[in-house]
């Protein structure tokens, strides 16, 4: 299932958004009943241009042993991971009884964590999925996979997948969950339909396929999340909030490219991106 507005995490120092909106509902978007109405999940990257685009301040784990979707040893993480208020369980320790999981829920009328009753559903951390109920005990099935609440300093406990989903809710916290994207290539158009290509770590020059965040946002247009913006493009930052769309480039052969294939709109000129592991990869710039 395709979230609806999915919205990765940005390493530090890029240019692109990382909290999520919250959403209405008593829904999750993965179908599962959650009186604290959770929200969209969204994707957030970075891009070139300045400061990124900030995400939600959170609290870190607490060293409580793990079960479920945690692993085996209490996860240290040295990055927020949820602003929800801490209730019965850690999101991030998995540390309910058996046959429970700590999930986000609303008691008294406060969006905190409480213990569930596990669907007993077989599918392993990044497993394909339709319903949490197919995943295991501590995951949720998130964009099409059974995901875990995570860290992003260290994208544990993702098994292979990212640590830079988060899921909003109507209350304005946020959680992080694992995402499992497709690679791809910038420029190439080779995303599945109705998902376009963005870069989700400017350091390993990683760029990922994206499922629109709902809000979609022409080039030029204000930005808080990489996949607001279109195929090959970056929300680019440059102060916490004031960030636009804008997109890649090949800078050494830009001028005979289009717009989302290397090239730039015409008042836009290519400059570079100064990524190592992206060398030949720019931004297209307003001319002064």
């Amino acid at each position: 299932m395709s979230m609806g507005a999915m919205r990765f995490l940005g390493a530090a120092g890029l240019a692109v958004g990382v909290a999520l909106a919250a959403c209405s509902g008593d829904k999750d978007e993965t179908g599962n009943g959650d009186g604290a109405g959770a929200g969209q999940a969204s994707s957030s990257s970075s891009g070139g241009g300045g400061s990124s685009a900030s995400s939600s301040s959170g609290s870190s784990s607490s060293s409580s042993s793990s079960s479920g979707g945690g692993g085996g040893g209490p996860i240290e993480c040295a990055a927020p991971y949820t602003d929800v208020t801490k209730g019965e369980c850690d999101l991030l320790q998995q540390d309910c009884p058996p046959g429970s999981w700590c999930d986000v829920g609303s008691k008294e009328g406060v969006t905190t964590t409480l213990c569930k009753a596990s669907s007993g559903g077989l599918k392993d951390t990044g497993a394909e999925c339709k319903k949490t109920s197919e995943c295991t005990t501590g995951l949720k099935c998130l964009d099409d996979h059974c995901s875990p609440y995570c860290c992003p300093s260290n994208d544990e406990p993702c098994k292979g997948g990212i640590c830079d989903i988060q899921v909003g809710y109507p209350s304005g916290n946020f959680a992080m969950m694992c995402s499992y994207s497709q690679a791809c290539k910038l420029f190439e158009g080779s995303c599945p339909q109705g998902q376009a290509c963005h870069v989700a770590d400017q350091d390993q020059g990683l760029a990922v396929c994206d499922s629109p965040s709902g809000q979609p946002v022409e080039e030029g247009g204000k930005c808080k999340f990489r996949n607001d913006c279109g195929e090959s493009q970056l929300c680019a930052c440059k102060a916490a909030d004031d960030c636009q769309c804008r997109h890649f480039c090949l800078v050494s052969s830009w001028q005979q490219k289009e717009p989302g294939k290397g090239g730039c709109l015409p008042g836009r000129t290519c400059k570079s991106w100064g990524q190592p592991a992206l060398p030949d990869v720019g931004i297209c710039e307003p001319d002064a």
